[in-house]
């Protein structure tokens, strides 16, 4: 049993096995998968419970040693926003996009990689500079313009 950050969990490894080393004896070694993963995060910590099964332990890994396990997950570009950004545009995630000249905002497709404690992961959908609606998006329509809080006037 491990317990991972819930950003870490959000991530895809680059492959489902996951190479245990006995932390007393580093020389003693397996190779486990990931059998279950916890849909609830610890609030205290911000992990998330993952049970890793090993089904060839090793003679000098007895049940409840110390272990440390291993995965190599792929490097993903995302952005991280606060859920309240989140709309939804034809039944698919959305957030509001603003017009830098004019404010008015448009509805805009994102591809949504996780979903965490407060936040959304978003993978794709959104390019470097554009300013979107963070908060009271379920109030606007599109081509609506609005007054951006704390930009200069």
């Amino acid at each position: 049993v491990f317990n991972v950050h819930e950003t870490l969990v959000a991530q895809t490894p680059s492959s489902p096995a996951v190479p245990i080393t006995l932390l007393s004896d580093p020389q003693v070694r397996a190779v486990g998968k990931v059998r279950e993963i916890s849909p609830a995060v610890d609030t205290a910590s911000g992990s998330i419970r993952v049970k890793v099964g090993i089904p060839d332990t090793p003679a000098g890994m007895p049940l409840g040693a110390a272990v440390i396990g291993t995965v190599s997950a792929r490097s993903v570009k995302a952005i991280l926003l606060p859920w309240q950004a989140l709309t939804s545009t034809g039944g698919e995630p959305a957030v509001w996009i603003v017009d830098p000249s004019s404010k008015a905002v448009t509805p805009s497709p994102v591809e949504v990689l996780a979903f965490d404690s407060g936040i959304v992961v978003v993978e794709k959908g959104l390019q470097e500079g554009q300013s979107i609606v963070t908060a009271g998006g379920q109030l606007l329509s599109p081509g609506q313009t609005i007054e951006v809080a704390g930009a200069k006037q």
